[in-house]
């Protein structure tokens, strides 16, 4: 296999002189190759060796530069991709773009009903500005746990939402279904299990609510007035009760003449 021979060969003196016009010398990019490959390195190398050198020193020259470039595109990319969004978008221009939902311009709103927010965003429940559909919105005041304000779906407090509400005279909330009963209720409002009435009221005779079990219930504990004091008796004849209170001597359950009990009771 023939060599090559890399040294410098002879360079015409006319060729490193500056021409009358005032031209670089013509020095080709191999001679000037050959050249910084002959005298850079050591002259006590091998020429094997100045090739493996020259290799290395190449190759680490080429990646410095792609990554140099690759980073400083990437920066040129971003910076105008950042200066365009900045000089694009802008919330209160009156233009729907990019993330916001609405964009009326002078018009935005944080006080004003159905307005878009000024931070061009739709007006929603909790933001404090009673809208379109909402019954109520105190904002952050709204919650689902504390007795008499707005709740967090801007419904006004109501019986069955699973929170006591003394200003609309509920003395129990057991919530409406298993889904709104709060863990101090073993049942949902007028379950049988349950201790609180579909009306929010407390169950016990003399409520003024008909509960389960009871008969009649006119709100108070006093026999002879229609109801007995124990919610199992309306205190008429013939119901299987001796009512008393009403002059009732006995009571079998029926109006038939000629039994233990006559028809009067």
């Amino acid at each position: 296999m023939p060599t090559v021979d890399l040294r410098p060969q002879p360079i015409s003196p006319t060729k490193l002189a500056l021409s009358s016009t005032g031209h670089r010398a013509q020095i080709s990019p191999l001679q000037l190759f050959v050249l910084w490959f002959w005298f850079y390195f050591p002259q006590e190398e091998t020429l094997t060796m100045k090739l493996i050198l020259a290799c290395v020193h190449l190759y680490l020259l080429s990646i410095l530069l792609v990554a140099c470039g690759s980073a400083g595109s990437g920066n040129d990319n971003g910076n105008d991709q950042n200066n365009n969004n900045a000089a694009e978008i802008l919330c209160g221009d009156g233009v729907v773009e990019g993330l916001e939902e609405c964009d009326d311009g002078d018009e935005n709103s944080d006080t004003l009903a159905n307005a878009c927010r000024t931070d061009c965003t739709l007006p929603s429940c909790g933001d404090g500005v009673l809208d379109r559909g909402e019954a109520c919105d105190d904002g952050a005041q709204n919650s689902d746990t504390v007795p008499d304000v707005c709740r967090l779906d801007c419904e006004l407090p109501s019986c069955g939402d699973g929170v006591v509400d003394p200003g609309i005279d509920e003395s129990c909330d057991c919530g409406a279904d298993e889904s709104s009963r709060p863990d101090r209720c073993l049942a949902p409002n007028g379950d049988a299990s349950s201790t609180c009435s579909t009306a929010c009221i407390s169950r016990y005779c003399g409520n003024g609510v008909l509960d389960m079990g009871e008969v009649c219930d006119d709100g108070n504990n006093v026999s002879g007035d229609g109801c007995a004091a124990h919610c199992l008796s309306t205190e008429v004849c013939g119901n299987g009760f001796i009512d008393v209170a009403v002059g009732e001597q006995c009571d079998d359950g029926n109006l038939e003449p000629g039994d233990s009990c006559g028809p009067s009771c």
